[in-house]
């Protein structure tokens, strides 16, 4: 997560973040609807690298079992 949307009134909450978490993350104080939508789907920076495309989820491969069929007296 590289950006935060938060409610500007919780903007000096903000002081009680961690210096590193404070360079890493940018948060973005809004007080409108409006400013959440501007925030949220504006294109991302020319700087960030693309993400990489998701890889896709192949099932593990059930492994050989080593037990023996019960026996079952009929």
């Amino acid at each position: 997560i590289k950006t935060v949307i938060i409610p500007k009134e919780n903007q000096p909450d903000l002081a009680d973040f961690d210096k590193a978490v404070l360079d890493a993350v940018s948060f973005v104080p809004v007080e409108r609807i409006e400013e959440v939508l501007k925030a949220a789907l504006t294109a991302p920076s020319e700087k960030s690298a693309p993400s990489p495309a998701p890889q896709e989820f192949a099932p593990p491969m059930p492994k050989e079992s080593r037990r023996k069929p019960a026996m079952i007296d009929c």
